[in-house]
């Protein structure tokens, strides 16, 4: 009996023993597995993608402050080298959106626009800037653009986000900063009657919101 007992005792000794290695190895390999997943996790590399890219603006006409929306349909943007994050796209780029490319979906209205707005800035031909300074984190932000219309250059404050691969960038300014009164009031005469609101008022706004959006190109390793 005595003999039996010293079995059963080692028996009991042995199993929980056993049962404390199995822990330890679970335990330890499950950083290991953590590190494993770490490691294998892809290098992406986002590119800026021009056909991707839309300008829309808006501008105001009449004392009830009435939105007329457009775009332009084309932008070349330089320097935007691919990063491994969208926020990286952004930094230094810089850009150039040719005025004839102005398009309200109405002909007239855009002939109007390119030859007495943009008519009567000199070195009317393209609008350039670029970004001269970013504040925040990959979601969203600030970031600081310098634009040059009319011989001018001008820094203005923009928004940013970005959800993915998609980033746009938002601002409002006004044209008068860029000595664009003139050019206001040439295609205010010419639209006298349109811009006419409920009081009799002819009125077009010196200030154009502005959204760019873009969806950069993702490759991953």
């Amino acid at each position: 009996m005595k003999h039996l007992s010293y079995i059963l005792v080692l028996a009991i000794f042995g199993f929980s023993c056993s049962g404390e290695k199995a822990n330890s190895n679970s335990e330890t390999s499950e950083p290991k597995a953590q590190e494993k997943m770490m490691l294998s996790e892809p290098a992406c590399l986002y590119e800026y993608v021009n056909e991707n890219t839309s300008v829309e603006w808006t501008a105001y006409k009449t004392n009830d402050k009435v939105p007329v929306g457009g775009k332009f349909d084309e932008m070349s943007v330089m320097s935007a080298q691919g990063a491994n994050d969208p926020l990286s796209i952004l930094e230094g780029v810089k850009f150039e959106i040719p005025t004839s490319s102005t398009n309200t979906n109405l002909e007239e209205r855009d002939t109007k626009i390119k030859t007495y707005f943009f008519g009567n800035m000199s070195a009317s031909e393209l609008i350039s800037g670029r970004v001269v300074g970013l504040e925040g984190d990959e979601n969203s932000g600030r970031a600081v653009v310098e634009i040059s219309m009319n011989g001018l250059s001008k820094e203005v404050e923009a928004k940013y986000t970005i959800d993915g691969q998609q980033v746009d960038l938002t601002t409002e300014f006004d044209v008068e900063t860029w000595d664009g009164a003139a050019a206001i009031a040439a295609l205010n005469e010419v639209c006298l009657d349109l811009h006419k609101g409920s009081d009799g008022v002819s009125k077009l706004w010196s200030t154009v919101s502005v959204k760019v959006s873009t969806s950069l190109a993702k490759q991953c390793d």
